[in-house]
């Protein structure tokens, strides 16, 4: 017995609808779109403040492994090697959707903790995609930096995010979850910044050197380590 076919209109309507998506990704709220808008402006202030003017918030309209994250353009130099660029901090449009302007704001700040450390600790930062123990030490420092802003609101804000990750990203996760309460109430009972003794305890050299950064279109003070260096 053979099925019905699909008129011709219903046809014409899916295959619009594939095409759509496959271009643009998933249809999200409009309200989404406009809480990215009102952070945009919010974030804007955030990095004139520290030093990082030009990156801008979008979201990814699909399922982003990384949920959040901090890009740059890298370009290279004719005759000097390699330059990166900020360029923009990436949402996972689920994200945008289950937490509030806050909340997104102070997992922006992790992101905007990466061009930090990227600028101060070069070193360190350059190895973040070839040693495990340097990525650990840069997002340490990223979690710290959120967290010495935004407090516990961070902390809510990473459960919340966790809850979005891949099955094959949930043990790490939850480390990481584990590890910013440490995080938390050492620097409660030390009053010390917790990255420096994290990156110790995995053998991992920490050097202050952005005399050799390869970070341009930002210009951090150094206040903006205060607490954390």
């Amino acid at each position: 017995m053979s099925l019905p076919s699909v008129p011709p209109s219903k046809k014409k309507g899916r295959f619009r609808e594939w095409r759509e998506k496959r271009a643009m990704g998933e249809a999200i709220n409009q309200e989404d779109v406009m809480k990215i808008v009102a952070l945009n402006r919010v974030l804007r202030k955030d990095g004139m403040n520290l030093g990082i003017p030009q990156v801008s918030i979008e979201i990814v309209p699909r399922k982003y492994k990384q949920l959040a994250s901090a890009t740059d353009q890298g370009y290279r130099i004719k005759g000097d090697g390699l330059i990166t660029v900020p360029s923009s901090i990436s949402f996972d449009y689920r994200l945008v959707d289950r937490l509030n302007e806050e909340e997104l704001r102070s997992l922006a700040w992790h992101e905007l903790g990466h061009y930090i450390f990227a600028y101060y600790f070069p070193d360190v930062d350059k190895k973040y995609y070839k040693d495990y123990e340097s990525y650990l030490v840069v997002e340490m420092f990223a979690d710290e930096f959120a967290y010495k802003r935004f407090g516990k609101l961070y902390i809510k804000a990473s459960e919340k995010a966790a809850k979005f990750a891949s099955k094959e990203g949930r043990e790490q996760v939850e480390t990481r979850l584990k590890d910013l309460e440490e995080m938390a109430l050492y620097r409660k009972n030390k009053k010390q910044p917790y990255w420096l003794a994290y990156a110790k305890s995995l053998g991992v050299k920490v050097k202050y050197n952005p005399e050799n950064s390869m970070v341009v279109g930002i210009r951090p003070s150094k206040r903006v380590l205060k607490g954390l260096y």
